[in-house]
């Protein structure tokens, strides 16, 4: 299991609903485009074997035939290449939405720390001074922080149902 690294973090902590609004589009529009190819293939495997033996003589059922298998191989490549995307979405929403239930599980001070200056997008100043720590100290804090964080995932099972159904904060896609 790949831990992400502190710079993807930040990145799930500051944009998490934007992250996981923009997976679901493109599952979305996945979905579309796998639901009108697997439609259309479905057809040409109906009529293909009738063209076929509708006409033995002509040469024109035969292109026509050909011309639709050839097709049919391109079409199938194309709807492995569209599962295989959304198996890489499922993925990336399941690492946003562990980050995400990590981050949750951190104890005080670090969730707040995290929170203030990640999600909140604070400045480093301002939270530094309602922390009433020296910079120094701060700065190991919010370090420690992102360690625990790591650790936390790395401790978190693939599986565990608290972060996989985790969608109280994202907004749903209607079309």
């Amino acid at each position: 299991m790949i831990v992400p690294n502190e710079k993807e973090i930040k990145s799930i902590l500051k944009n998490k609903n934007m992250i996981l609004k923009s997976l679901r589009t493109k599952r979305c529009e996945i979905y579309r485009e796998l639901m009108d190819k697997e439609d259309f293939m479905r057809a040409i495997l109906l009529h293909t074997p009738q063209m076929a033996q509708a006409n033995n003589k002509g040469a024109g059922y035969k292109d026509v035939v050909d011309e639709m298998q050839n097709y049919e191989k391109q079409s199938r490549k194309y709807v492995s290449e569209l599962r295989t995307l959304l198996k890489e979405i499922t993925k990336k929403e399941a690492v946003v939405r562990k980050v995400w239930y990590c981050f949750s599980r951190l104890p005080e001070p670090y969730y707040t720390y995290l929170h203030a200056l990640y999600v909140d997008q604070l400045p480093y100043k301002d939270v530094l001074k309602r922390s009433g720590c020296s910079n120094s100290i701060f700065a190991r804090r919010r370090k420690k922080a992102m360690e625990m964080l790591q650790n936390l995932y790395s401790q978190t099972p693939n599986d565990d149902p608290w972060y996989l159904t985790d969608l109280k904060d994202t907004p749903e896609i209607t079309y």
